[in-house]
């Protein structure tokens, strides 16, 4: 049975209507795929409107990597801007820091889509290993961002989001 497991495929439909054959293991990574194989069996297409297929294939070489399996969440808080000081394989270090900035979004997107929680936390460790230790100036300056925000904005983004601030960042 496990080796008919590791035969099955699916056929994914992409963003511009690629069809991607993929492991069907690749449930065991997404809850997103595994929700809608559970609903309608691995021989129906899947389609991910919200993922290209250059980033799909980023996420299943991932997947592939991984043997399909998913690995331990990322300590938090990070202890340094390096990613490979909060990883436990090389790989994942070597992986995520081979990408542009760019394309770490777009994967963090996508894995945020799919559900896929293993790389979605490895992409949101290294952006935070890029804001790690940067001031607002650096990052405003970085982002090319010109305005600034209203003392109302700001206080209901610290309302919203505690772990924001730096004595409840350890809690």
């Amino acid at each position: 049975m496990a080796e008919e497991e590791a035969k099955a495929r699916l056929q994914l439909v992409t963003q511009e209507g690629a069809k991607v054959s993929a492991d069907a293991r690749l449930a065991d990574m997404s809850v997103l795929i595994k929700s809608i194989t559970d609903d309608s069996g691995i021989l129906e297409e899947i389609p991910l409107p919200s993922v290209t297929e250059p980033i799909l294939r980023k996420l299943m070489e991932y997947c592939e990597r991984q043997n399909y399996i998913q690995p331990q969440l990322i300590k938090k808080p990070l202890a340094s801007d390096r990613i490979e000081e909060a990883v436990t394989e090389p790989w994942h270090a070597d992986f995520i820091n081979s990408m542009e900035e760019e394309v770490l979004v777009d994967l963090t997107m996508a894995a945020n889509y799919m559900d896929a929680k293993g790389i979605f936390d490895l992409c949101c460790a290294k952006i935070a290993t890029m804001f790690k230790g940067k001031t607002v100036e650096e990052l405003k300056q970085r982002y090319n961002i010109t305005e600034d925000l209203t003392p109302e904005m700001e206080e209901k983004i610290l309302k919203e989001n505690p772990w924001i601030t730096s004595d409840s960042a350890t809690a």
